[in-house]
């Protein structure tokens, strides 16, 4: 029998070192995570059957390196193809899962080829309205006029 691939998605949200540049390092994240998850790879998971990934396995490398300063958010999707031809998809994140594994003896892991990586602002950002709630920090007052200023002539 041939094998069947399931593929895997990292879904996380990322802060990067101070001065990183942030477009670069996203796609640079996302190719070590496909290197990283590749089994054709020499780093990271190998193609064998009985396989298992362990999230903290994945987010204990991406937070090794050296551009990246934290890792949150962090689950994996899996995705494979039933024998009845009907996708079937999985996250970590629903169950509370800690790790994947394959659905048959005969499944490979493969990567996708873009994971959801959100990035995080490391350096704080002045609030705007949508951040602000109603009751608490969203305040509203009336304008007065100062009546002791001068007239102008």
């Amino acid at each position: 029998r041939n094998p069947a691939y399931e593929q895997i998605q990292v879904r996380c949200k990322v802060k990067f070192r101070q001065g990183a540049r942030q477009g670069f390092y996203l796609d640079e994240l996302n190719q070590e995570i496909v290197n990283y998850l590749s089994p054709w790879s020499a780093v990271g998971f190998k193609a064998e059957f009985g396989w298992r990934i362990r999230c903290d396995h994945i987010q204990s490398h991406i937070q090794g390196l050296e551009y990246v300063a934290s890792v949150s958010a962090f689950s994996l999707l899996q995705i494979r193809v039933g024998d009845d031809r009907k996708y079937q998809l999985s996250d970590t994140a629903r169950g509370k899962a800690s790790e994947v594994e394959p659905a048959y003896p005969w499944s490979i892991a493969i990567p996708v080829r873009h994971h959801l990586i959100e990035v995080e602002e490391l350096k704080s950002k002045e609030a705007g309205i949508a951040d602000l709630s109603i009751g608490s920090t969203f305040i509203l007052s009336r304008r007065t006029q100062c009546h002791n200023a001068p007239e102008k002539h």
